[in-house]
């Protein structure tokens, strides 16, 4: 169901805590769908103001075939053209979820709501700015959460590979 899940802060300092599910997506191909979502966040931000910590709002839109063109997706129009992009920010903190027409919005939603849950307790104890000091505790949050209808995204090995990533990301700030 879920084709992607990102998280980067609103400055657009891009946290990569996950990749993408199911596919074979190529770290610049993910930077540039990173690009292509920070625009469309950034002039949602501009037009409507931020969001403060203890509210959250969700937005959708759809990567039109024109942002392909001045990109490195363009290899990837055929895959991810049309694709509903339903996005929510908490803290700062941007989750996205990329769906197809046979997705359900509903269940995403729910899905992004249990991310929140997580992110705004970090967030109202004052440790979602020290969030990589934090993965353990925020994974095995996350761990609960994450399945969504009968898929499990997250299994043993993948929250391995977040620690390592998370402690990798760390060392080079």
């Amino acid at each position: 169901m879920v084709k992607f899940l990102i998280h980067h802060n609103i400055e657009g300092n891009i946290i990569y805590l996950s990749q993408f599910y199911q596919t074979n997506i190529q770290a610049r191909k993910l930077e540039a769908l990173m690009e292509i979502i920070t625009a469309h966040l950034k002039s949602d931000i501009e037009r409507e103001g931020s969001v403060n910590g203890d509210s959250m709002r969700f937005s959708t839109y759809c990567i039109e075939s024109q942002e392909y063109s001045n990109s490195s997706l363009k290899s990837l129009q055929e895959e991810f053209e049309g694709i509903q992009i339903i996005y929510c920010e908490v803290g700062g903190i941007i989750i996205t979820l990329g769906l197809h027409d046979y997705d359900s919005v509903f269940a995403s939603q729910n899905f992004l709501n249990n991310w929140v849950l997580v992110l705004r307790k970090l967030y109202k104890t004052n440790t979602l700015s020290n969030i990589y000091e934090r993965m353990d505790e925020l994974l095995a949050h996350l761990d609960k959460f994450l399945p969504l209808g009968d898929m499990t995204l997250v299994n043993q090995s993948y929250l391995e590979y977040l620690k390592s990533e998370a402690t990798n990301l760390t060392r080079a700030m």
